[in-house]
């Protein structure tokens, strides 16, 4: 299986295990010191998203799943648009947009009011990336990640002390309010563009 193929990405949405494979790892990154990293083990269905940051000397740990330990609610819908909009992905890939939004639909926390457009900007994604309608329809059926094309009914993102935080029964976030060894500014700083 090829990494960021199309059966690569239907097993990292799905949470699959996947017998002799390599850990991937995929920057996406906004300025040559500034971006995300998502790092997936399928052959452990093991997957996590990393901050890379200059005021961080290494990439920071900013949500994770694998699927025993569940922390993946980490962005919302319109930062998770502008990242895939914006980023520059390595190793390079022929639908960038589109895969990025799918790499970081893993860790996208939808609320009931934006559902309806991330489901749309998903599934368009995994369209431009070759899936089917039936194909997508199997997808939502089987993953192991009901967030994906789900939201929690008290799902809230708000600002809190200048930062966007997350809450709601079933939200599984290390971006809350009392987590203050989340690198809350530099995330800020990130998704601002400065």
């Amino acid at each position: 299986m090829t990494p960021l193929s199309k059966a690569w990405l239907e097993a990292y949405l799905c949470g699959d295990e996947v017998d002799d494979l390599e850990p991937v790892e995929v920057r996406l990154m906004l300025s040559p010191t500034h971006g995300l990293g998502v790092n997936a083990d399928l052959e452990i269905a093991s997957v996590d998203l990393a901050l890379v940051h200059p005021d961080l000397r290494e990439p920071v740990e900013l949500g994770w799943s694998d699927l025993a330990h569940w922390h993946s609610h980490v962005l919302r819908v319109e930062e998770a648009q502008m990242l895939s909009q914006r980023a520059t992905l390595e190793p390079a890939v022929n639908a960038p947009q589109a895969t990025a939004y799918v790499l970081l639909a893993l860790f996208t926390l939808p609320t009931p009011e934006n559902l309806d457009q991330h489901v749309k900007d998903l599934m368009a994604a995994l369209e431009t990336l070759g899936f089917t309608p039936p194909e997508i329809a199997a997808l939502r059926a089987r993953s192991a990640f009901p967030h994906l094309f789900t939201a929690l009914e008290d799902t809230v993102w708000s600002e809190q002390d200048g930062f966007w935080v997350a809450d709601g029964n079933g939200v599984y976030a290390m971006r809350c309010a009392d987590n203050e060894a989340f690198p809350h500014a530099q995330i800020e700083d990130l998704l601002s563009g400065r």
